[in-house]
């Protein structure tokens, strides 16, 4: 049976650690590196209801886009928060590793899979990773299948991502040519959209002084959520691993969380 390091290796090739930012917490979150894993959980978050879903489908690890651990911890309620996770987590025997930035950056990562989702065509990277190959970086960006405006690619995403609403800063009404994406939180990059030739930016977690820019520049910034603009990327994790695990000849199942759910609730 495969070990776990074997599949952090795999998981590795396909986001690779140097592409994670400074401030942030790819790699093994939880786990014993030589356990046996024959089934492997992809989820958004490492939630301890993820956990536990893993341990009655019999997955040894829970392979998380979001980290569990960003700051150093003080003391650990098993409990409570983090605690609870780590205590479920231990207690199944189930590994827990976070392919966050890493996983940000490459081509058919999470701004691919958003692009993807959102029906774009010609992609290109939006902010290029320095020392890397040609589309690598945060975000893409590319064309509508058809014509539309800022109000149509909203809706669409509403549609395509399920999610229940949508802000838009500008101008809803402007024709869109061009659309740049970046999955989770993107305000950094609104210069970017901009110097890009993007006439709509569709991103997550606008803070309001940024959207506040943004109508300054004529740039129609649609804000679809951190959940709904990073959701597609876990069953194109899930597609990507297995097909990894078949090229390495690994016997291992690749699952997805059916427990994983926007925190938010609109009323």
């Amino acid at each position: 049976m495969p070990k776990l390091y074997e599949i952090i290796q795999v998981i590795e090739k396909i986001a690779p650690p140097g592409l994670a930012s400074e401030w942030d917490n790819s790699g093994l979150q939880i786990g014993d590196s030589g356990a046996d894993v024959k089934r492997v959980l992809v989820a958004l978050d490492p939630l301890t209801e993820v956990v536990e879903e893993a341990a009655r489908l019999g997955c040894g690890l829970v392979l998380a886009h979001h980290p569990l651990f960003f700051r150093p911890l003080k003391r650990l309620d098993l409990s409570a928060g983090q605690g609870a996770v780590v205590g479920a987590a231990v207690r199944a025997g189930v590994a827990v590793y976070s392919a966050h930035t890493s996983l940000d950056r490459v081509p058919d990562g999470v701004s691919g899979a958003l692009a993807d989702a959102l029906g774009l065509k010609k992609t290109a990277v939006l902010e290029q990773a320095d020392g890397w190959p040609k589309g690598y970086g945060f975000g893409k960006v590319g064309v509508p299948a058809k014509k539309t405006t800022a109000r149509g690619i909203a809706e669409h995403a509403k549609i395509a991502l399920g999610v229940a609403s949508v802000r838009i800063t500008g101008d809803p009404d402007r024709p869109v040519k061009k659309v740049a994406v970046c999955g989770g939180s993107g305000s950094e990059l609104i210069g970017a959209a901009l110097a890009s030739g993007a006439d709509c930016f569709v991103t997550g977690d606008v803070k309001y002084h940024d959207a506040l820019g943004a109508q300054g520049t004529g740039l129609v910034v649609v804000d679809i959520g951190h959940f709904g603009s990073e959701l597609p990327v876990v069953e194109r994790m899930a597609g990507l691993l297995d097909k990894a695990f078949k090229s390495a000849r690994l016997k291992v199942d690749v699952m997805v969380s059916g427990v994983q759910s926007e925190p938010w609730t609109s009323v």
